[in-house]
């Protein structure tokens, strides 16, 4: 037996789990000193490690497994040999191999899955991940300690080289298998798929999102997001919304809001106003679905969910729900639904409350305000105080040709026009000239605090001490 054939079938990994020694971010402590902080680098695809501690008496030296386990144990070369091929087990593998040609004939042929026992093989497949299935993970950014994910090599056939997640009835039960292959694009499920992933949502469900995909789904579940008594969901494709998601949500009587996070490219927006379409029949057909449920989506900025998780940090999925946008009924005119019915029916009107002053801010940056982006929010929150009952004041200060004028100008423009009042310049008494509720629900815009003579400031700040302005 070759040395090359020991570090062939001997990780760097399996090394280090044998000494029960723990890995954190590819470093752990050194074992060959006294290391409070970890120094040693673990390299996977070389199965070496290096200790970069200057107090280590292998410091800066590429380790490879033969050569930690002489210096672990204090072993000659030879010595460390015999323990490496100890750990492998290879005599053991090869008499097996010679033993079972029949056996091995079998397994090529795959077997086909037991249906009845679907909660036990999937347990199994949990315990059956080999390095080329974590390092799809690790690529993926999937992390198998906080998710139920189990593997297929080449045992059940339908599965082969998959990733297998559980499908699960409404009592949590294993009733369906979705694998998602390692070697190629494919994804796979079992004949007469039924059950959701990650299962059925909770009953007190409030808010609940909608994915695309199994994998979009499994990249949101170990990530909180700013969002109260909300499940997560997986869509079978950008078609596969089906009569058991309808069902599911049907019985979800708190639900308030539904959040499609679909991709990005045109069959994901697509399915996306198929979605949309699809909860609104709802809202029609079943009572026990709130009537003002909302409907909003998530816009990501690449491909899919799990590309996001991919290239980003994970603490960007809370600044995207955040910033999620309605979705707008389309035109009543096409229907054929007349004004007066279309006043009386909740199903097409779609709440904008609770919008966050990130999105508000990104429609001001839209409508052409352009830079200035706090002073704009600032601005709009201010003269859309004017129907409150307590309203907000402001006054912009700023060197002469700054553009205070036309910033001003036009966040009054975001306002309905009848309801903004320009002035130019204001007497002592002009303010006391207009009749009794004239100013009433109307922004006042005064373009140049110099155009207003002393007496009618004085006037403007006793109207507005009386909150009658």
């Amino acid at each position: 037996m070759t040395i090359a054939e020991i570090k062939q079938h001997l990780s760097i990994k399996e090394v280090l789990a044998h000494y029960q020694l723990a890995v954190r971010s590819k470093m752990l402590r050194c074992p060959f000193h006294e290391d409070k902080t970890p120094s040693m680098q673990v390299f996977e695809d070389s199965d070496t490690v290096r200790c970069y501690s200057g107090n280590c008496p292998q410091s800066n030296k590429v380790i490879d497994v033969i050569d930690f386990i002489m210096y672990k144990e204090n072993l000659s070369k030879h010595e460390a040999l015999l323990k490496a091929k100890e750990m492998t087990n290879l005599e053991i593998r090869s008499k097996n191999n010679q033993q079972s040609s029949t056996d091995n004939q079998k397994y090529r042929e795959y077997q086909e899955l037991p249906m009845e026992k679907l909660e036990e093989v999937f347990y199994k497949m949990k315990q059956n991940h080999r390095e080329s299935s974590k390092k799809y993970l690790e690529v993926r950014n999937l992390d198998l300690e906080k998710l139920e994910i189990g593997y297929n090599g080449r045992t059940y056939k339908g599965l082969v080289n998959c990733l297998v997640f559980p499908l699960k009835d409404k009592n949590k039960k294993v009733v369906s298998l979705y694998g998602r292959s390692i070697k190629d694009k494919g994804h796979y499920y079992l004949k007469d798929r039924r059950g959701l992933y990650p299962g059925y949502p909770k009953e007190d469900t409030k808010v609940l999102i909608l994915t695309e995909s199994v994998i979009d789904c499994a990249s949101l579940l170990p990530y909180p997001l700013p969002l109260t008594s909300y499940s997560l969901l997986a869509c079978y494709g950008v078609n596969g919304f089906t009569k058991e998601h309808r069902d599911a949500i049907r019985e979800l009587k708190q639900l308030e809001e539904v959040i499609i996070m679909f991709d990005m490219d045109e069959a994901g927006k697509k399915g996306a106003e198929q979605i949309r379409s699809k909860i609104l029949e709802l809202r029609k057909e079943s009572s026990k679905v709130d009537q003002k449920i909302k409907i909003s989506q998530v816009e990501l900025p690449n491909k899919d969910v799990n590309e996001v998780l991919q290239l980003h940090e994970k603490e960007i999925f809370r600044e995207l729900i955040n910033k999620r946008v309605n979705l707008e009924v389309r035109s009543t005119n096409k229907l054929g639904i007349t004004g007066e019915k279309l006043e009386e029916s909740s199903d097409f009107v779609v709440p904008i409350s609770n919008l966050s002053l990130i999105t508000i801010n990104d429609h001001i940056g839209q409508s052409g305000i352009i830079g200035e982006e706090n002073t704009r929010l600032l601005l709009f929150i201010i003269a859309s105080s004017y129907k409150t009952k307590n309203p907000l004041h402001g006054i912009v200060q700023g060197s002469s040709g700054s553009g205070k004028t036309h910033l001003i100008s036009k966040i009054a423009d975001l306002l309905p026009p009848e309801d903004v009042l320009r002035f130019t310049r204001i007497t002592e008494s002009s303010l006391y000239n207009w009749g009794e509720w004239d100013l009433v629900g109307k922004h006042i815009v005064i373009e140049d605090l110099d155009g207003l003579k002393e007496e009618a400031l004085y006037s403007l700040r006793e109207l507005i001490s009386s909150q009658m302005l």
